[in-house]
């Protein structure tokens, strides 16, 4: 679980990163020490124009491995 300065700091990077795929990578490795929780903020990562985004995403949510891993990859 994220602290709320945490949280805060992530939702800038989130903001910051729409135009820069290092740091939508960075994104999506912060998003995925969050755990299962964070498997849909991940997800739409899964469609991005870059490919490197796309293979991040794949791994962290494969990393996560959870239950709720598969719908999302299955999607993508």
């Amino acid at each position: 679980m994220l602290s709320a300065a945490s949280a805060l700091l992530l939702g800038s990077l989130i903001v910051l990163a729409q135009d820069d795929p290092k740091l939508r990578v960075k994104v999506i490795h912060d998003l995925a020490k969050g755990g299962a929780s964070n498997i849909p903020k991940i997800e739409p990562y899964l469609n991005d124009s870059e490919i490197n985004v796309r293979v991040e995403a794949v791994k962290s949510i494969v990393d996560i491995g959870t239950q709720r891993s598969l719908a999302p990859l299955v999607k993508a």
